[in-house]
């Protein structure tokens, strides 16, 4: 039986072995929620410290690399709403093109 090295862009187990636990970290980060996307404020990812914004780009690198060539769509809308679904005015600041920093909850990072 061979194993896959870290960089491997095979998937991570096969279809039979779906449900084991070491790989369910991102379907345990969604919990509940029928979510078919992350969307995250690009304000809020580019006030991460660099090292972090580093980590992250590299994992976004590695995952474009792994479905290149999938069938994707274009683009996507993404609106904000509120508890009840009504549209509402985005709460988190525009990128303004990188020049814009929010504060970090400083126990909310490494």
């Amino acid at each position: 039986m061979s194993h896959t090295q870290p960089n491997d862009l095979t998937p991570a187990v096969h279809q039979a072995d779906h449900f084991h636990p070491g790989y369910q970290a991102v379907h345990r980060w969604f919990g509940l929620s029928y979510a078919n996307y992350l969307v995250l404020p690009r304000a809020q990812l580019q006030s991460m410290p660099e090292q972090w914004q580093q980590r992250f780009a590299s994992c976004l690198q590695e995952f474009r690399a792994a479905f290149a060539g999938s069938e994707q769509a274009r683009s996507y809308q993404i609106r904000a709403v509120d508890a009840e679904g009504y549209f509402v005015k985005d709460p988190v600041p525009h990128y303004d093109g990188g020049r814009i920093l929010l504060p970090i909850n400083p126990a909310g990072h490494e």
